[in-house]
């Protein structure tokens, strides 16, 4: 180990098990899972040269995107890789890890990807859309792959690829294809299963909309055309915490005194004015109440004039 790769590896350490770090990771996977998944982050560093040779904070950044997912990067499970681009990690969610997500959604009987070998026949019912696999094997070859699910609804679908639609749709699509360091050239049957997987599915099945979106900006995230990384100087732990996109928390301003509201001077009540028999008689003629009207509103408010008129006022 060259003496980079070996200081990149001590900091990743030391960053890794620091209480910032843990404490996030705890906040995704939970306190008693935490430990386990950042030892399994160290241990597939340990294996990679190329990885011991990129930014700490781009492998720590992986590692959180796929703790979101709930994806071990354990390359033994193969359910997600943080795999190196140059100098910096990104990561790479794999065939079981799609199927894993897929599955935890509730809603398949049924998940399946077939290979198909050189000498079997792929027939597709263009009615039903129902594909039938004929023929026989005449060798080891794969020359595709054939998804088929069910949803626990009754809802069935089958899907298929050959293995040049596979490449050609990744050499279009994925970042990652023509880099030596990708499961492209590593694992690559386990990345044109995912392929078959992740389309049949997205078109025709269901995944978790959060885990999807999450997935969508974890898979090969980074433009890797032309990465440059600088030497950077030693970090604190704030700033590699900002430097992943964790914002720390900030000193609030000191609030200022609460002032008292002034006081509203108020108007000085008017004495009201007593009501005349004259002025009754006048809003009774307009009102046209007769004078036995009048006489029982009198009789109601014990002779009232005051009220009388206010209840004349609302006729």
């Amino acid at each position: 180990m060259t003496d980079n790769a070996l200081a990149t590896t001590n900091t990743l350490k030391n960053l890794m098990r620091s209480p910032e770090i843990s404490e996030k990771f705890a906040d995704v996977v939970g306190s008693s899972q935490a430990g386990g998944f950042i030892s399994s982050v160290l241990l597939a560093v340990a294996d990679s040269d190329a990885l011991k040779k990129c930014h700490p904070n781009s492998i720590i950044g992986s590692a959180l995107r796929a703790a979101t997912l709930r994806l071990s990067v354990d390359p033994g499970l193969g359910q997600a890789y943080i795999v190196p681009f140059k100098d910096k990690a990104t990561l790479i969610v794999g065939y079981k890890g799609l199927y894993q997500m897929a599955m935890r959604t509730g809603k398949y009987r049924i998940i399946n990807v077939a290979k198909v070998y050189e000498g079997e026949i792929i027939t597709e019912d263009r009615l039903t859309g129902v594909h039938r696999l004929a023929g026989g094997k005449k060798s080891d070859k794969i020359i595709g792959y054939m998804l088929f699910f069910r949803l626990v609804n009754g809802f069935e679908k089958s899907f298929y690829m050959t293995v040049e639609e596979i490449d050609d749709h990744a050499r279009q699509y994925s970042k990652s294809y023509r880099f030596n360091d990708s499961p492209w050239k590593t694992n690559v049957e386990d990345m044109q299963r995912k392929t078959v997987l992740r389309l049949g599915l997205s078109r025709w099945g269901y995944f978790d909309p959060y885990d999807l979106m999450a997935m969508n900006t974890a898979d090969e995230q980074i433009d890797i055309e032309n990465v440059t990384i600088r030497e950077e100087p030693r970090h604190t732990v704030d700033e590699n915490m900002a430097a992943l996109g964790y914002d720390q928390p900030k000193k609030k301003a000191a609030l200022p005194e609460p002032q008292p509201e002034p006081e509203l001077e108020q108007e000085p009540e008017q004495e009201q004015q007593p009501v005349t028999k004259e002025q009754i008689k006048e809003l009774a003629t307009s009102l046209g109440v007769d004078s036995r009207g009048v006489d029982e509103l009198m009789h109601k408010n014990n002779g009232d004039l005051n009220a009388v008129y206010q209840q004349m006022k609302v006729l």
